[in-house]
């Protein structure tokens, strides 16, 4: 007789400060209720628990506190419901423990999401049912210094950039929702002003090595990439792949702001092979960068700072739910 495959056990993490106010967090909200209770009805016993994220990284304490009354041979589905930083929690949070599964319900306008889950139809990752009963499919990761990363790790000038940028949306929140041509240029131009604005950085000298080939010398930016998206575009490393078991790695030469300026709309238009002296491209398996200057590190959005860095790729070490069609209500 052959036997069923158990029920998994289901965990959303909800980040209340991608929601415009609580009535839309709490409608969000019920209809998970609503799903599982009609489940229920139906004599479908489903194990689930919803969860506010309260502060950065509580996430992740409260997945390992969820996962470990979770018996064995039991498959555990964590869902990140928000934006990058909720999914960069839930995938910190999720990615060591056994038979896990992570979806993304994305409640943000970084359209990076649906990408990333492989379908272009954007309704079926609000679906309950799909995200709940659909495959999954192997994807890697990044894993810099301590910290998983599914997306980029920036390093110089365009983290710096990150930061002020991200400060700028978050007092202008209405930027975000504008995706017209003309706000893309007052982004890129706004992004531009904010990498030259600290001179030092664009002349940063680092030691690197990637996959033990010596990359020291003076580099304005450091891209290293696991997927072709970055912030609701494509990336200017239009080569990555999520799947190949390959890290691409992007550098822009050291130079003042004019040097800047000359090579940089060419590197966010992923033309940077076309100009092999501005720019070193490599696929790798590791890398390792220091500097007498600490680092600024963007990391899927997340900001910080370090003295040196190893990053390397983890071949098929997490798994993304990608909904289907079929499995929608």
């Amino acid at each position: 007789m052959k036997s069923e495959r158990p029920l998994p056990r289901h965990f959303f993490v909800v980040n209340p400060l991608c929601f415009q106010n609580r009535l839309k967090m709490e409608i969000a909200i019920s209809k998970i209720h609503q799903y599982f209770a009609a489940e229920a009805a139906a004599g479908v016993k489903a194990d689930y628990a919803v969860h506010i994220s309260r502060f950065p990284r509580d996430a992740i304490y409260s997945i390992h506190k969820f996962a470990k009354a979770v018996a064995d041979g039991i498959p555990l589905r964590v869902y990140s419901i928000g934006g990058k930083g909720i999914l960069f929690d839930c995938l910190n949070g999720s990615i060591e423990l056994p038979n896990t599964e992570l979806g993304i319900i994305p409640y943000s306008e970084d359209e990076t999401f649906y990408q990333i889950c492989g379908t272009q139809k954007k309704d079926i990752l609000y679906s309950i049912k799909a995200q709940t009963t659909s495959p999954s499919i192997p994807v890697d990761v990044l894993y810099c210094g301590s910290n998983y990363v599914l997306n980029y790790c920036l390093i110089g000038a365009e983290a710096l950039a990150s930061i002020a940028h991200q400060k700028l949306l978050k007092r202008f929140s209405l930027l975000s929702r504008f995706k017209s041509p003309s706000m893309k240029r007052i982004v890129n131009s706004n992004k531009f002003f904010q990498m030259i604005s600290n001179s030092h950085i664009l002349t940063q000298n680092y030691r690197m090595w990637v996959d033990d080939v010596n990359w020291s010398g003076a580099h304005a930016f450091i891209n290293i990439a696991n997927t072709p998206y970055f912030e609701n575009s494509l990336s200017p490393v239009t080569e990555a792949v999520i799947d190949d078991g390959w890290m691409d790695v992007l550098t822009g030469e050291g130079g003042n702001a004019l040097k800047l300026y000359k090579i940089f709309k060419k590197y966010i238009s992923g033309q940077h092979a076309m100009y092999p002296k501005a720019f070193t491209y490599k696929r790798a398996k590791k890398i390792f960068i220091t500097s007498n200057t600490p680092l600024i590190l963007n990391i899927d959005g997340e900001i910080f700072y370090d003295k040196y860095i190893n990053i390397e790729i983890k071949p098929k070490m997490l798994r993304i739910i990608t909904p289907i069609e079929k499995n929608k209500e």
